[in-house]
């Protein structure tokens, strides 16, 4: 596999490392700075603004396990992964390059981003963000059975998406009135089982069916992360809004 990943166009493989520095950076604003901090009164761990920033964090390191350096050492294993699992016994990537670089890109580097940012005018939004993270923690626990343990971002998705999803969704719903209840983590739910499942699996299937091309594949994914932002966005504005007023 790693022939194949170095004889891909540079952007292919090189963009989790670039990823990487992002993340640096991040963690020096959200842990040395009040940068990403929307109330300094409270603790960040309190602060949707600052958890906004911080689930963009855990998609970056998210990156680096699944397409830099995963815990059994192997680079790029993502892709080799989803070449297995797509049938293609030998290792090869079934799928096209530019499918795991747009919608890791548009998603991680663009839309996640985009999301807390807006969030500091509506807090909500944080849902959402975290919907994205738990359903991808779900999805690396179902892939354990499909591959018989470890795959590349089950680590990740373990210590870091998992227990965040379920303390933010927690907190939340013990503070309704100045957080969000039930209605918008429900709709957020949605939001992410919609985008990351059905549209995403929906479009691989169709794509190994041989019904889109390999354009029409890469570019359904930038279309399904400008889906996830606009529908966040719908989310975080209908309730911070109500938790504005209350």
């Amino acid at each position: 596999m790693t022939e194949t990943v170095f004889t891909a166009p540079l952007i292919h493989w090189a963009w989790p490392w670039v990823g990487t520095g992002f993340a640096i950076v991040l963690i020096g604003f959200l842990f040395f700075s009040n940068q990403l901090r929307s109330d300094k009164s409270i603790s960040r761990w309190k602060d949707m603004v600052w958890l906004s920033w911080l689930g963009v964090l855990g998609y970056l390191l998210h990156n680096i396990e699944e397409y830099g350096i995963d815990l059994q050492g192997t680079i790029f294993a993502f892709p080799k992964i989803f070449s297995q699992l797509m049938g293609a016994a030998d290792g090869s990537n079934p799928a096209p390059w530019g499918f795991f670089t747009v919608t890791n890109i548009t998603l991680v580097w663009i839309v996640l981003p985009v999301s807390a940012w807006l969030s500091r005018k509506y807090p909500a939004i944080l849902s959402c963000i975290v919907s994205a993270l738990f359903v991808n923690a779900f999805i690396h626990i179902m892939g354990t059975r499909a591959m018989g343990g470890y795959n590349s971002g089950l680590f990740t998705g373990l210590i870091f998406f998992l227990p965040f999803s379920l303390w933010v969704y927690g907190y939340a719903l013990k503070h309704k009135s100045t957080w969000f209840g039930w209605g918008c983590i429900g709709w957020s739910l949605v939001v992410g089982v919609l985008t990351q499942i059905a549209i995403l699996r929906g479009s691989i299937n169709a794509y190994f069916a041989g019904i889109l091309s390999p354009t029409a594949f890469v570019i359904i994914q930038a279309v399904n992360t400008a889906l996830l932002l606009y529908l966040s966005y719908i989310v975080g504005r209908k309730y911070s809004k109500i938790s504005n007023e209350i």
